[in-house]
């Protein structure tokens, strides 16, 4: 049975429009719709007795809000000043570099360049750039030591001193001052800022000395390190740009490569970076491929495209990114 209209009569019978089935069941449910909504709806005497209770819920709560407004004008509006933290000291750039540099010395390793970190050519340790101050933890397996006490660990610069340092609250009378508490807020807000931003200083800070410690005593008889910056690199050749966007791109050299397929190109045509990038390594493609991520040249290129160095040399590496629809240099 289909709905129908309610003003439908009998005349849409007669025309055939709806059938009789139809029109008497329409008009037996909207009949005992109507009786149902009689018998459900409420009383005058249930209606007054709801608002009534109404009335004395809103009353009660008005009371309550006032009583509440009276407790607050009767609290003072300012409270005692925070205990902020002590911040940490600032590192002394010079005086963290040659504690780092003569850390280094007591470890033993004699490290070079391998790929996108160092290796010991002594114990044959192997350490990412990021992990690089674990060279001062782990002294040179190759070579033996007197005892622990002789690695300078302790002398590393890390922020570890200063977070213990951080930890202490200052008291006295400063810790009575009112203030209100907006203030307070704001107060211990920019003191845990500005800790937080000394002690990323100071963790930069140690970061790059250690970095640089490690690269003074990294030891290659053979090849030197060509030093480049975004800045002395050419403007990116219009063939980089007609490379499909799946391929992810760097540039040593003059040489570019695919760190996903292991394609290179050097300005002619190049096999696997003239499609989509089969995200695959070749056995074949992997060899020059970490010879190009250690910044050396592959084995079956005479020497870099840009002619800038010898083929001995090693290259920085620049990855290419994506700005404006185009590619340029930089992460």
């Amino acid at each position: 049975m289909r709905k129908i209209a309610a003003h439908r009569s009998l005349s849409a019978v007669i025309d055939g429009r709806i059938s009789l089935h139809e029109y008497l069941g329409n008009h037996l449910a909207d009949v005992a719709a109507g009786i149902a909504a009689e018998s459900a709806q409420i009383s005058d005497m249930q209606a007054d007795w709801l608002c009534s209770r109404w009335n004395i819920a809103f009353t009660i709560a008005k009371r309550i809000s006032f009583i509440e407004l009276w407790h607050r004008n009767q609290i003072s509006k300012m409270v005692p000043a925070p205990m902020l933290n002590e911040l940490p000291a600032r590192h002394d750039p010079s005086q963290s570099a040659g504690m780092n540099e003569d850390s280094f010395k007591g470890t033993g390793h004699v490290v070079r360049k391998a790929g996108t970190g160092f290796r010991c050519i002594k114990c044959f340790v192997f350490k990412p750039f990021r992990h690089h101050t674990d060279w001062f933890l782990l002294p040179c397996s190759a070579c033996p030591r007197d005892g622990p006490d002789d690695l300078m660990a302790d002398t590393m610069v890390c922020g570890a001193e200063c977070v213990a340092g951080g930890s202490e609250e200052l008291g006295g009378e400063g810790g009575q001052t009112l203030v209100s508490r907006a203030t307070r807020s704001e107060m211990t807000r920019s003191n845990r800022r500005e800790a937080r931003n000394i002690l990323c200083a100071n963790r930069r800070l140690a970061e790059s000395s250690v970095l640089r410690s490690v690269i003074q005593h990294t030891t290659d008889p053979v090849a030197e390190v060509f030093h480049e910056n975004l800045d002395s690199l050419p403007p990116v050749p219009l063939w980089v740009q007609m490379i499909s966007h799946t391929h992810r791109l760097a540039w040593t050299g003059g040489v570019i490569s695919c760190k996903y397929c292991g394609g290179t190109c050097t300005g002619g045509r190049a096999r696997l970076l003239a499609s989509t990038c089969r995200h695959n390594i070749a056995e074949g493609s992997k060899a020059q491929l970490d010879r190009l991520t250690m910044g050396r040249l592959p084995l079956h290129l005479p020497d870099w495209a840009d002619a800038r160095t010898d083929p001995t040399s090693i290259r920085n590496v620049f990855p290419f990114s994506f700005g404006d629809g185009a590619r340029k240099f930089g992460v």
